[in-house]
């Protein structure tokens, strides 16, 4: 799914890409400003950003934002 709606920050076909850890895959992808990374929040904890740093700090930031907003939950339910 990351290979189709990422597919124009796509660096390299996803079947090219490196594996890892077994269940993971290692692409690259390129945005052409931080804030454009943010697409890749909709995939929740299933993708990692691993670098640059300026992208985890933005997408952690929006991701506390949104926790702020809605709330923390546990277990399935708000809290």
């Amino acid at each position: 799914m990351l290979g189709r709606i990422c597919a124009a920050n796509l660096t390299e076909p996803v079947a090219d890409a490196e594996a890892v850890d077994g269940e993971w895959v290692q692409v690259r992808l390129r945005f052409p400003a931080v804030a454009a990374a943010r697409t890749l929040l909709s995939f929740g904890g299933n993708v990692e950003v691993v670098s640059p740093p300026e992208v985890r700090a933005d997408l952690a930031s929006v991701a506390a934002d949104v926790v702020a907003r809605y709330g923390p939950v546990q277990a399935g339910r708000v809290v």
